[in-house]
């Protein structure tokens, strides 16, 4: 600290990151980040729905064929239950906090 510095010298007597309401910050942004999470995946689940439906018509979306499209909706539905399921697995252990 230099002369003119108006900065408080606290004590610390906790190690760092186990301030009460910074934890609980932490976590809530954590829980927003998984539902963002979430969104984003249930919209790509929107986009490969709409892509094999339109390439059953015949009308491929950015050349999307049916196999492709079935197989990624697969893939997207399977990533989406287990973020739903982990942002579920997070909220009750932030309610439990």
């Amino acid at each position: 600290m230099g002369i003119g510095d108006t900065r408080v010298k606290r004590e610390r007597n906790l190690p760092a990151g186990n301030w009460g309401p910074y934890v609980q910050w932490c976590i809530r942004r954590g829980l927003w980040l998984r539902g963002a999470a979430l969104a984003v995946s249930v919209g790509g689940c929107i986009f490969f729905a709409a892509a094999a439906w339109l390439a059953t018509q015949d009308r491929a979306v950015l050349g999307i064929d049916t196999f492709r499209a079935t197989l990624a909706l697969v893939a997207q539905v399977g990533a989406s239950v287990f973020l739903a399921l982990e942002l579920a697995a997070a909220r009750r252990e932030y309610r439990e906090v």
